[in-house]
């Protein structure tokens, strides 16, 4: 498994890691989780000592997968938790500001092209058969990672 392997060549007990589950369980995923003490050196793929993954079954249907991605609260805690103490969690801060940049291009990128099709056909039906510039008008302020925009507000100071 790819979490021990990591683990064995940075010296680190393979034993921190467990895994349970099956794949063709009704969540379609493998948990795995990784313990390791608190003063354990920081990983790319280790967020935080301890972790927890699901591995996903690669047939599973995509209303499922939205199903159970949908907003419950719990990730928007975790990246409270990430802002709060940004000294303590400092590769996902910058993953977080990473995400916020990509959100934030798009939605630029997006109102260029409101405008670039405004200015080339106006207001006629859109070339992919949708309503147009009112159509593209709606995608500009949809969000990629709503969570981590949203954090923001919770947050004090």
């Amino acid at each position: 498994m790819l979490c021990e392997a990591e683990l064995a060549k940075r010296g680190l007990p393979v034993s921190a890691v467990t895994y349970g589950g099956d794949q063709r369980a009704g969540d379609g995923g493998v948990d795995v989780r990784i313990a390791l003490p608190e003063e354990a050196v920081r990983m790319d793929f280790v967020p935080r000592p301890n972790t927890g993954f699901q591995v996903k079954r690669q047939d599973m249907p995509r209303a499922a997968i939205r199903k159970e991605m949908r907003p419950s609260g719990d990730v928007r805690a975790v990246i409270r938790e990430i802002y709060e103490k940004p000294a303590e969690n400092w590769d996902a801060y910058e993953m977080c500001e990473k995400l916020i940049d990509v959100d934030e291009q798009l939605s630029l990128w997006r109102f260029r092209h409101v405008k670039v099709v405004q200015r080339i056909i106006g207001w006629k039906r859109g070339t992919g058969g949708t309503a147009g510039v009112d159509y593209l008008k709606t995608l500009v302020d949809v969000l990629l990672f709503p969570d981590v925009w949203d954090v923001r507000t919770e947050l004090k100071g």
